[in-house]
């Protein structure tokens, strides 16, 4: 996915930004020292540490020789799913406890809480991590997909802009009052060519980044202002909505036309307020996201999709923006308020965006 395009140099980047310092790694004890490939199958067996493997964040015993050549000849099928992320939250929610697990369908889980792994128990299906499926539609919708593109391509700064993109960095900052104190909060979302994505979180000393180099990616967390960091791979579900998150984003799926696999197909309208739109369906590296472009003046009014918000079940979503400024030669939205389903989802406002700024390659680095 991540390499630049002839239509633009940008590629989608979406990450937590890491605290600078050396990088450690060490492996925790899964699932309290039972064998997987035994929980997988039904059976809870102690494993031994004399026949241990070390997979990305965990430590994996064994109880058998044979468990252990089964778990790794396909490692992926065996171990925690969803990268250690919450079951119930998703991939890139944080770690979740890796000696709270529920075994679905063959294959473990684990949660940050007793309640989201009953959440999750209750509707498995509702938080699987698949690729969405690619929007279909006639010659003439596709046609009429184009024409759109092109018009909002046009809004946001004009095609020759958009080509000399190099990155754009968005950050949120804002304080909260805990326990009688002010606490420092926020995110960012760094897209960069070529092909790299980096996203930041925090909570007073509490960080986490997560950041996608082609093919895949890896997260960073520190946990406070004395901690070492901890540092593993992405697995296949994180690198997967690391990009459908950034791909959300209309700057994102707008640089990326052009380049193969991207398909667009015009659908109804809609009223968006006092506008009327027309929505167009695209889909790039497993994320199908509907864009809700101003039938008059090209912008991207809104968007809509199936699938995760933050640590949200997969739902319907959508997306509407707004407060359009000029930065960099490009009109982008500072503000996106989001539902899911027929429930308010919160406010996200950008404090800053910057446009071809100087990007540290140290950002990408582990």
């Amino acid at each position: 996915m991540l390499s630049p395009s002839p239509r633009s140099a940008l590629v989608v980047a979406l990450v937590l930004s890491a605290p600078s310092g050396l990088a450690q790694t060490l492996p925790e004890l899964a699932l309290r020292g039972l064998d997987p490939v035994a929980l997988c199958k039904g059976e809870e067996l102690a494993g031994d540490e004399a026949r241990s493997v070390d997979l990305r964040r965990y430590r994996y015993r064994f109880a058998s020789e044979d468990n252990r050549k089964t778990f790794e000849a396909d490692p992926d099928r065996w171990c925690i799913q969803l990268g250690g992320g919450c079951g119930r939250m998703g991939p890139l929610s944080g770690v979740g406890d890796p000696a709270r697990f529920a075994v679905h369908d063959g294959r473990i889980y684990i949660f940050a809480s007793d309640g989201c792994r009953r959440g999750f128990l209750k509707d498995p299906a509702r938080f699987q991590e698949i690729a969405d499926p690619i929007a279909e539609g006639s010659d003439a919708e596709r046609a009429a997909a184009d024409g759109l593109l092109d018009r909002a391509v046009d809004a946001i700064g004009g095609a020759e802009r958009l080509r000399a993109l190099r990155s754009v960095a968005m950050r949120d900052e804002r304080e909260e009052e805990s326990a009688g104190r002010k606490v420092k909060t926020g995110s960012s979302l760094l897209l960069a060519a070529p092909g790299r994505i980096r996203s930041e979180s925090w909570w007073d000393a509490y960080h986490v980044a997560m950041v996608s180099v082609a093919p895949t990616g890896f997260i960073v967390e520190r946990r406070d202002a004395a901690a070492e960091r901890t540092v593993w791979d992405f697995d296949g579900s994180q690198t997967l909505l690391h990009a459908k998150t950034a791909l959300r984003e209309p700057i994102a799926l707008l640089a990326m036309r052009g380049r193969g696999g991207f398909v667009a197909v015009a659908r109804g309208e809609r009223e968006v307020g006092d506008r009327r739109a027309r929505d167009v369906a695209v889909s790039f590296f497993g994320a199908t996201t509907t864009l809700w472009i101003d039938v008059e003046d090209g912008r991207v009014l809104g968007a809509s999709y199936h699938g995760r918000l933050g640590s949200s079940g997969n739902a319907d979503v959508e997306l509407r923006f707004e407060d359009f400024r000029e930065v960099g030669g490009l009109v982008l939205p500072y503000v996106r308020k989001a539902r899911i389903g027929d429930q308010d989802a919160g406010t996200r406002t950008w404090t800053s965006i910057v446009v071809n700024g100087e990007v540290d390659r140290a950002l990408f680095r582990r």
